[in-house]
């Protein structure tokens, strides 16, 4: 009966130290979800990340494909040159040929600007038809638009020597009346809070060099 006795004590588990190995398991556990969250976070920022690359890529190769068919469109008023180009920190307006894949005009005015929509900043290109004899190129009222991206802080400088006797420099705006284009237009560009490496589009038309 002794020896029963003695087995039978040295067997199975205390409650002391089960309660220990719950604790130490409750710990492994808590640490392998952290883990598990983190992970999910991880995951969901890189396709967040992936999925904004591919966006601002897209809209680079849209601005890329203007602005090389940008115009040269210059009037004549009140005894001075003016040219179609006009832009600021918040915008640039120019013409250029309509896409091949258009069935309108073979020119368009187009207007690419930061605009507030649904309380986020929008990348947005607005465009219009343009008449080649008129005068000036104010945008319509009842023109396009097609949204390149959301969510956006977005300013515009531009390179070039607006008058003959000027060295080539960078400048926030660019005025019609200087009556040259700008050789290069820069946007910079955020979104989600992270800068983006600056864009930089060369202005050019066909037959330029």
């Amino acid at each position: 009966m002794s020896q029963a006795r003695k087995l039978s004590t040295q067997s199975g588990f205390t409650l002391l130290e089960l309660l220990v190995a719950i604790m130490i398991l409750t710990m492994i556990m808590t640490a392998a979800m952290g883990a598990v969250r983190v992970a999910s976070r991880s995951f969901e920022a890189g396709v967040q990340r992936a999925d904004e690359t591919a966006r601002i890529r897209s809209t680079a190769n849209v601005l890329r494909r203007d602005f090389r068919q940008l115009l040269p469109v210059t009037w004549n008023e009140n005894r001075r040159d003016f040219i179609a180009f006009k832009g600021n920190r918040h915008q640039v307006q120019f013409v250029a040929r309509a896409p091949d894949s258009s069935t309108g005009p073979g020119y368009l005015i187009y207007r690419l600007a930061a605009t507030p929509t649904d309380e986020r900043n929008s990348l947005v290109l607005d465009f219009a038809p343009f008449d080649p004899g008129s005068d000036g190129f104010e945008m319509p009222a009842n023109s396009g638009r097609e949204f390149l991206a959301s969510n956006v802080q977005v300013s515009f400088d531009f390179f070039g020597a607006p008058d003959d006797l000027d060295s080539p420099d960078w400048h926030e705006n660019w005025l019609p009346d200087t009556a040259k284009l700008p050789t290069i237009v820069r946007m910079h560009l955020a979104s989600s809070g992270q800068q983006w490496p600056e864009l930089l589009f060369r202005v050019r038309f066909e037959g330029s060099e």
